[in-house]
């Protein structure tokens, strides 16, 4: 039997299509790469304004001066957050067309969050505390790490200096990684609304209000759940499932 042919309009209007993907694959593909590239560059300056403006804060004895300075550090670590999730967002695109799911020890996973956020802790003055279990589940580790330390800091960040507690649970056939803390808790307006891009917890908190968002998008994309509970006053839990290998 001869292959069927399509009518030349048909494979034009195709041809045409199959053109246009290709340049839309290739222009989002500069995009990531430009926004990785901005994102990191531009920190750099944004460094050296936050270190001369903190140098030059305690020269400034006026109360009015001192609430502007305090103002200016501030939105210069707001900016500088925010490009670091811009540039981890469009790497992560880049690099990671798909997920690269295998078997991996859960052990592991602790160890490198462990690393990656003692000292950022230490530092803020938090009891970030480890309750590491091993096992072995389907996922993507660096995936399932971008999520979960973007959850840690946000519990750092916005915690105001409450205890974080990051462990895991066997829950039937899955292992749920678990990020809590004891702090203001998130209200319930909100609740509805916080993975939106650019939705902020607070008007004067840091960043552009991307981590959340990055973390439902990569915990969907796994096909990972994640669930959360939050009570005002009274802290959150964030819960992320991974599938136990068989």
């Amino acid at each position: 039997m001869a292959p069927m042919q399509l009518p030349p309009p048909m494979a034009g209007l195709i041809e045409t299509r199959c053109d246009r993907i290709a340049s839309l694959e290739h222009a989002l593909r500069q995009r990531n790469l430009l926004m990785a590239t901005m994102g990191h560059d531009l920190k750099q300056p944004l460094q050296i304004i936050l270190r001369a403006v903190e140098r030059l804060a305690p020269e400034t004895l006026g109360t009015t001066e001192c609430l502007w300075a305090d103002a200016a550090i501030e939105q210069v670590m707001r900016i500088s957050d925010g490009l670091t999730q811009l540039a981890d967002a469009a790497a992560l695109s880049e690099s990671h067309p798909g997920p690269d799911i295998r078997r991996r020890n859960l052990s592991d996973i602790f160890a490198d969050l462990q690393r990656n956020w003692r000292l950022s802790a230490a530092e803020a003055g938090v009891d970030l505390r480890f309750v590491p279990r091993s096992g072995l589940v389907c996922t993507d580790d660096a995936l399932v790490c971008t999520i979960l330390g973007n959850l840690i800091g946000n519990a750092l960040k916005h915690g105001r200096g409450a205890p974080v507690l990051v462990g895991a649970r066997r829950c039937g056939d899955t292992m749920v990684c678990i990020v809590q803390d004891r702090g203001p808790g998130i209200e319930a307006g909100l609740q509805r609304r916080m993975f939106v891009p650019g939705v902020r917890g607070a008007t004067r908190s840091p960043g552009m209000g991307l981590g959340l968002a990055l973390v439902r998008q990569l915990a969907d994309e796994l096909g990972h759940p994640l669930s959360f509970i939050s009570r005002p006053g009274a802290g959150t839990r964030f819960a992320l499932a991974l599938p136990c290998a068989k």
